[in-house]
């Protein structure tokens, strides 16, 4: 190639990020541009691979960039949307989809991208509508169904929720994670029983899993030498302010430093105070943003990892791919997730009673390993306000509360509220979670509770919240 041919960097580029070889990718893109800074094509493209090497600050410069020199092509504002995405800026991607969706109103896989903007931004509803659309323009397109299910799980209709997740595995049955998102919408089911979520992890193992599998009488190379620090190394898309973020604080600086060397293996693009924490904490520091699942299991078996750990299940961002390659010789799942993988290469599961209580062992493809008091230790909130006076004592009533999910918010924990609130003399149920700032969400939930014998007039909601004044809210209720 000529050094001066743009066309053929440019195309270099592209075909090294098809390939996930992001890093050459964003060399090439870059020999492009310094030929042709002008181009906006070029810069929109080499932000979506900043992306995905985990640069988002770079990546949202350069799709800037590429908006302010052609602010009317729709793909370049779509790039653009994303990086704001990455950001954690979800309001203004939609923003930005919905401008370059007025120049291509029939691109379905536009309208399916800002309902799923809409519905991180807390417009449920919205979201809902520019979803179908998506539905409506290609009935077979994969993103209006991702985002129906996930939409109709927000507005507590699990049932449909699940129905769409089938169909758009149906569309893509090769998607492992369009599988793992009906695998996790199959546990907010009532209706689902323990043995029926185990065949369907076995199904997710068996087409997505066992054809990555190593041959039968592969042995790692790992030295079984006892006087060596054991290598061990942690998987997850949640290194940050997340639930997973404070289960591993408190343990990385835990391990025995003198029999134990931390690896962690990040996928989450964008840093945080809790990301930098964890890091300080990690003997070596990998990221994977990038990294297809085959490279990072090359990588992770040239670090010569001893255990390795998900902590992710099924849930978003999960590299369990990764995992059906057995990098590592012995590979445990902990943390993320409610029950077993389905994985036959994982080799156990780390729970606790109350998670697995003794006797569920036949639920699981994985050893259950159990800590005697909890699965987890979670480390407090910094700046965590102290634990304040009963508001009853305030207030005059109990105020009962619940922060989760409302897909976990199931008819017949619904019922049971209903009962509750029966039973205690003027109590008050406070329902706080993000979905809750959609009023058609919280009508919807009024509706439910109800027909389940509840008095609505007694259920009190709170939407979002930042991350940092979350706990005071525990402070408002009682029990």
């Amino acid at each position: 190639m000529s050094p001066d041919d743009v066309d053929g960097w440019n195309e270099q580029g592209l075909l090294d990020r098809r390939a996930a070889r992001m890093a050459a990718a964003a060399v090439a893109l870059r020999r492009a541009l310094r030929l042709r800074p002008e181009l906006a094509a070029l810069r929109s493209n080499l932000a979506v691979t900043l992306r995905a090497l985990g640069q988002p600050e770079s990546a949202l410069l350069q799709a800037r960039l590429a908006v302010a020199l052609d602010p009317g092509d729709a793909a370049i504002a779509g790039n653009l949307a994303m990086a704001f995405e990455t950001m954690d800026q979800p309001a203004v991607a939609a923003l930005w989809i919905g401008r370059g969706l007025r120049g291509s109103p029939q691109d379905a896989a536009g309208w399916a991208y800002r309902g799923a903007m809409l519905r991180r931004s807390g417009r449920i509803a919205d979201g809902l509508a520019a979803g179908e659309r998506a539905v409506a323009l290609e009935p077979g397109g994969l993103g209006g169904w991702q985002n129906r299910a996930a939409i109709l799980q927000d507005l507590g209709r699990t049932g449909a929720g699940i129905a769409a997740n089938r169909r758009a595995l149906v569309l893509d049955p090769a998607a492992s994670g369009l599988h793992s998102n009906l695998l996790l919408a199959l546990h907010y089911s009532p209706d689902i029983g323990p043995m029926e979520l185990l065949e369907e992890h076995r199904r997710w193992d068996a087409r997505h899993g066992r054809p990555l599998a190593p041959p039968a009488g592969f042995r790692h190379p790992n030295r079984p030498d006892p006087d060596r620090r054991l290598r061990v190394g942690y998987v997850s898309a949640d290194f940050g302010y997340h639930p997973v973020g404070y289960f591993l604080a408190p343990v990385l600086p835990a391990h025995d430093r003198a029999a134990v060397e931390v690896f962690c293996y990040n996928v989450k693009p964008r840093e945080d105070g809790m990301t930098r924490r964890l890091r300080a904490a990690a003997d070596q520091w990998r990221s994977l943003c990038g990294v297809d699942d085959e490279a990072a299991a090359a990588m992770i078996a040239a670090d010569g990892i001893d255990i390795l750990v998900d902590l992710a299940g099924h849930t978003a961002g999960n590299r369990l791919p990764l995992f059906a390659r057995k990098p590592a010789p012995l590979q445990v799942t902990w943390a993320g997730y409610v029950g077993t993988t389905g994985l036959s290469t994982m080799d156990a599961l780390i729970a606790c009673p109350r998670q697995m209580p003794p006797g569920s062992e036949a639920t699981a493809v994985e050893r259950v390993l159990r800590l005697p008091d909890d699965y987890v230790c979670v480390l407090p909130r910094e700046n965590a306000p102290a634990v304040g006076p009963l508001p009853a004592r305030t207030n005059g009533f109990v105020t009962f509360g619940c922060f989760n999910n409302r897909a976990k918010l199931s008819g017949p924990t619904l019922s049971l509220w209903a009962r509750l609130l029966a039973r205690v003399r003027d109590a008050r149920l406070l329902l706080k979670t993000h979905q809750f700032d959609d009023p058609v969400v919280r009508a919807g939930l009024l509706a439910e509770f109800a027909a389940a014998g509840g008095d609505p007039e007694r259920v009190d909601f709170s939407g979002t919240a930042r991350h940092f004044d979350l706990p005071d809210w525990y402070n408002r209720i009682d029990v």
